[in-house]
């Protein structure tokens, strides 16, 4: 048995030979597709569906980019993302949100005390910061 060289086609004939894609388009895919009543797939879809499941496995637009060979981030989201915002996982910083602005308010009401205590005239010339709401 010979050891296959980087150069050798991964999929090959009975013959052993290259198998020429549309042979097996027509052979194999589009049949399977018909009998499960998916006409529609083709091999392109296997890329739209890869990139999905990148995207919900939290992949970034670059990484998938990179990963299907595209010249920019933009053209891989404009062409291969079919998501549903609901498809799509919560941003980590969106969930913690509502405590980061309690954080904020507090923190801004604590800097607003110090320098309302810490006045060198005893306040008489204090400068009024508004509050962050």
């Amino acid at each position: 048995m010979r050891i296959a060289d980087r150069h050798d086609p991964l999929f090959v004939s009975g013959a052993g030979r290259q198998v020429d894609g549309s042979n097996l388009m027509s052979r194999v895919l589009k049949p399977a597709a018909r009998e499960v009543g998916l006409e529609w797939v083709g091999f392109h879809t296997f890329r739209h569906t890869a990139a999905t499941a990148l995207f919900r496995q939290g992949w970034n637009a670059k990484q998938v980019q990179l990963a299907l060979g595209h010249h920019s981030p933009a053209f891989t989201l404009e062409t291969y993302v079919h998501l549903l915002p609901d498809d799509l996982p919560e941003p980590e910083f969106a969930t913690g949100a509502d405590d980061l602005s309690s954080s904020l308010r507090t923190s801004a009401g604590d800097v607003l005390s110090d320098l309302g205590d810490s006045s060198a005239d005893g306040g008489a010339d204090q400068t009024r910061l508004a509050p962050l709401v």
